[in-house]
């Protein structure tokens, strides 16, 4: 009984090798032709690798080259950092009412391109309604600029702006301005600045012309 069962053992276990292996020669070269192709997309990878290798340290080649060339350009068109005893200060232009004077902080204010001037004037300084052709940012600096809106000078009207005050005058804005003591504000803004008053009379370069 007991060699029965050892016989009836070893035919199933022969039947479930010879069942697990190829039953024949193309099987055989079947078996073995998919055990040596190369997995999907395994060529790919090998020659996409080395192409995003080369291409980091292109981008990082780049990155460490670029910044130097755009900061050396940069500092180049740069205006030094000043401080208010360098600030040079000359006569304003004669577009501007005489008594003030005028520096020059960055750019150029008759060029295209953003400029930054500071003005200073005395007390009881006076600038007639005018507008500008661009838009006009200042800055008090210090003393008391008045500023008001309109197209003709009123000094019952307008707003007191102390030191760290801010104005914005849109272009083509009519306003004017004056002040009650010694007073310094910076302006700012694209280039070119120019002056254009209301009443051509009060333009004192045409005044200094007669």
């Amino acid at each position: 009984m007991r060699s029965c069962l050892h016989d009836h053992a070893d035919r199933r276990r022969a039947f479930t090798i010879a069942w697990r292996r190829p039953s024949s020669l193309c099987e055989q070269l079947v078996v073995s032709e998919e055990r040596s192709k190369p997995k999907e997309g395994s060529e790919m990878k090998r020659a996409i690798i080395p192409f995003a290798v080369a291409s980091g340290f292109a981008v990082l080649a780049a990155a460490q080259i670029l910044p130097k060339e755009g900061s050396q350009a940069a500092e180049m068109q740069m205006t030094p950092p000043v401080n208010v005893e360098d600030i040079k200060w000359g006569p304003a232009p004669p577009t501007i009412p005489p008594g003030a004077q005028l520096a020059v902080v960055a750019g150029d204010p008759g060029k295209e391109g953003l400029f930054t001037i500071r003005l200073k004037m005395p007390p009881n300084f006076k600038v007639p309604a005018h507008n500008h052709p661009t838009d006009e940012f200042v800055t008090v600096i210090s003393g008391d600029f008045r500023v008001g809106l309109g197209d003709k000078l009123d000094m019952d009207k307008g707003l007191s702006l102390k030191a760290g005050g801010f104005s914005e005058m849109p272009a083509r804005m009519n306003h004017y301005a004056w002040t009650t003591e010694e007073t310094v504000v910076q302006i700012a803004g694209p280039g070119p600045f120019a002056i254009n008053y209301v009443n051509p009379a009060d333009d004192p370069s045409k005044q200094a012309a007669k």
